[in-house]
């Protein structure tokens, strides 16, 4: 039988959000998943799982719960070229290269590897009650990882459990199962044969199989390592209320122990980003500079940009709301070779109108490309003249009657709808207000980290608009 290149194997009992997980690593390119349930109270959990890549075994892992895993991964294990063992609440990412699946990761950058080891990020659950629908979207706050926790109780041995990461965080490995007779919770042991290369997945070095933990994990670590475990211990106090119920880690605590171990400190959308499949970035006005510089920094970049007339995309606008389409559905202008080119297959959209008119058309755009962000860029105002306003400033000008000052307050009427209106969808972090007179272009890079991997040497404010092609 041909071996599949990625496995996964996980444990499960009465975890509600198993469905979410498998969807998750089926995404990163795992050819086949083996959830071993744990005698589950509940098993509707495993209702709307209906995938060939999915099998599920029905069994008592009893009092000591890495037996029949080894037992059972000894029967399997060459059956894949690579294999994940996590728990349900764990779920491995890329990070440096974000826009990699795990799959691509394997095949590239640890292609030569066997055993990667593979740190913790702890997510918090800010003292949430009740369960989220989707964990993965609703869970987005995290330890800070260069602070230390210190529990400051007397019984260290019921303690270690919920230890200050600081200086040893667990890890969970990914591993060429060949090489590996054994595995545990932590890492595959008995190595076939001592040729075995060892490395964590943060900078690349060498590591010692035997060892739970990775040495002095940091922001920085967590910002740049290529792969990171997002382990989700703490979901809810209803979640938590079960574990001391079910698991042996928990039962000797109570719930207020278990939540002063839980640490909102940083909001981290890498995983929520990741799931919610990122569309676009809409660039509404009013600086025609700034959409150039913006277009072409992109460009360099390697992302699909797209800058255009703003009463001729209007009117292609008018047409698909007739015809019941999305704003961007089906068309097409000519690309630099002359050759049709989707709007839908761009990435970056510059000089969106915003005028009376259009108001409904970045909220539409907004709904119907629900995981887009949306950049405005504003106008140096001290240097306003009637000469600036007509040719470099978007979206409406000037008539005989009217003067700046009326201008302006029209000007920042529309930025107040648009903050307004983000505010009250709860999604600011969909929203940047960029002043390229004022602001570094990091405030744009911070923006969009989780989504791109932005180089800053790129950024060029002297670009005109005539030096500037789309890809």
């Amino acid at each position: 039988m041909k071996k599949k290149f990625l496995g996964l194997m996980t444990r499960c009992k009465d975890e509600f959000y198993i469905k979410e997980f498998i969807d998750y690593y089926l995404s990163q390119g795992v050819n086949h998943i083996i959830i071993l349930d744990d005698n589950s109270e509940d098993k509707s959990i495993y209702d709307n799982i209906d995938n060939e890549r999915v099998e599920i075994i029905y069994c008592d892992l009893g009092e000591d719960k890495r037996i029949y895993p080894n037992q059972f991964y000894k029967k399997i294990r060459l059956n894949y070229e690579w294999l994940i063992y996590v728990d349900v609440d764990e779920f491995i990412t890329t990070k440096k290269n974000l826009s990699n699946t795990i799959r691509k990761e394997l095949e590239t950058t640890f292609k030569e590897v066997d055993c990667i080891k593979i740190p913790w990020v702890m997510m918090a659950c800010n003292n949430r009650k009740k369960n989220p629908e989707k964990i993965l979207f609703e869970i987005v706050h995290r330890m800070n990882q260069d602070k230390r926790h210190h529990t400051n109780h007397k019984e260290k041995e019921k303690w270690m459990k919920f230890k200050c990461k600081f200086d040893l965080i667990e890890v969970k490995c990914i591993f060429k199962p060949e090489k590996f007779l054994s595995l545990w919770d932590h890492y595959p042991y008995d190595k076939v044969n001592q040729d075995c290369r060892v490395i964590n997945s943060i900078d690349l070095n060498s590591e010692e199989l035997e060892n739970i933990n990775y040495s002095n994990l940091r922001e920085e670590g967590i910002k740049n390592g290529f792969l990171l475990c997002y382990h989700y211990r703490l979901i809810s106090q209803e979640n938590c209320l079960n574990k001391m119920k079910n698991n042996i880690w928990y039962k000797n605590f109570t719930l207020e122990d278990i939540m002063k171990t839980d640490y909102p400190e940083i909001i981290d959308y890498t995983i929520k980003n990741k799931t919610s499949k990122f569309d676009k970035i809409f660039v509404l006005g009013f600086d025609k500079r700034t959409s150039n510089v913006l277009h072409n920094f992109f460009l360099k970049n390697k992302i699909k940009s797209m800058t255009f007339n703003s009463n001729n995309l209007l009117e292609l606008f008018d047409k698909n709301i007739n015809l019941g389409k999305k704003l961007l559905e089906g068309v097409k202008i000519k690309d630099k070779n002359n050759l049709n080119f989707k709007f839908e297959n761009t990435c970056l959209f510059l000089d969106m109108p915003y005028n009376n008119k259009s108001l409904k058309y970045y909220q539409l755009l907004d709904k119907q490309y629900p995981n887009s962000k949306f950049i405005i860029n504003l106008v140096n105002e001290s240097k306003l003249s009637r000469q600036i306003i007509k040719e470099n400033c978007t979206e409406f000008t000037l008539n005989k009657v009217e003067n700046i000052s009326y201008w302006i307050r029209k000007y920042h009427q529309k930025i107040k709808q648009v903050r307004n209106y983000f505010k009250i969808r709860k999604n600011k972090e969909s929203l940047c207000i960029f002043d390229i007179e004022k602001d570094s272009i990091t405030k744009i890079i911070n923006f969009l980290e989780y989504d791109y991997q932005l180089d800053k040497s790129l950024f060029d404010t002297s670009i005109s608009y005539q030096n500037i092609t789309s890809d």
